[in-house]
């Protein structure tokens, strides 16, 4: 990843990343839409997470942690391994369930932290849905097998801070970005910013203009 996560990104991280890594948010839900917790070197912390089923059908659920990767505009994604991960950390009880519909579940995610750690970590939980029956092809007469799958997905970034010693953000700004977009050509100004020390952070930013959107929040994370 390059050394400069795009202001914009960061924004969308924020307010939008529970919704936009949903495949279909209207079927199956998750809450809380970002898990940010603080957990003491050797300590064990329990959190709740509800997900909701509604869709029309049941459906049958389980639970994947990954780690959790920022991709070049800065937007996280869920990998199997990333620096700074908590994944090996999580333990989600139940893993699997089946939800008929317009039910909810609470599972129970466990943090377990080794000692000796300090700072920032990071991971995402994965509920992936599938209606029930949907695992069996349908069979025509003449043996031929044909048939659409449908699932659905919600992703949950997980911060995670361990106390102790020295906590720091480091924030950095480079140049602004600015570039032409649209048919009108209209600027569009985009300040990459990058966090160096050994822990998130939240930034408030206070747009200049008048007619500007109201004060937003972004949050970075250590890369």
């Amino acid at each position: 990843m390059s050394r400069f996560s795009l202001f914009s990104a960061l924004i969308i991280f924020l307010f939008g990343f529970g919704v936009l890594s949903q495949e279909s948010p209207a079927q199956l839900s998750v809450s809380p839409l970002v898990l940010e917790t603080s957990v003491y070197p050797g300590g064990v912390k329990d959190h709740s997470v509800i997900v909701s089923n509604q869709a029309s059908e049941t459906l049958s659920c389980h639970v994947t942690i990954y780690a959790m990767e920022l991709q070049e505009g800065g937007l996280p994604v869920a990998v199997e391994e990333a620096a700074r991960s908590c994944a090996r950390w999580i333990t989600v009880e139940p893993s699997r369930v089946v939800l008929p519909p317009g039910q909810a579940i609470q599972l129970r995610c466990r943090f377990s932290v080794p000692k000796g750690t300090l700072g920032g970590y990071y991971a995402i939980l994965s509920i992936h849905g599938q209606p029930g029956g949907a695992d069996e092809d349908a069979e025509s007469p003449t043996g031929l097998r044909a048939g659409i799958r449908f699932s659905y997905r919600s992703l949950l970034p997980v911060l995670l801070a361990v106390p102790g010693g020295e906590l720091r953000a480091e924030i950095h700004a480079a140049q602004p970005l600015v570039s032409s977009e649209g048919p009108g050509r209209e600027q569009r100004i985009q300040l990459p910013v990058s966090n160096s020390g050994n822990i998130q952070c939240c930034l408030r930013y206070v747009p200049p203009l008048p007619l500007a959107p109201p004060p937003g929040w972004l949050c970075l994370r250590l890369t």
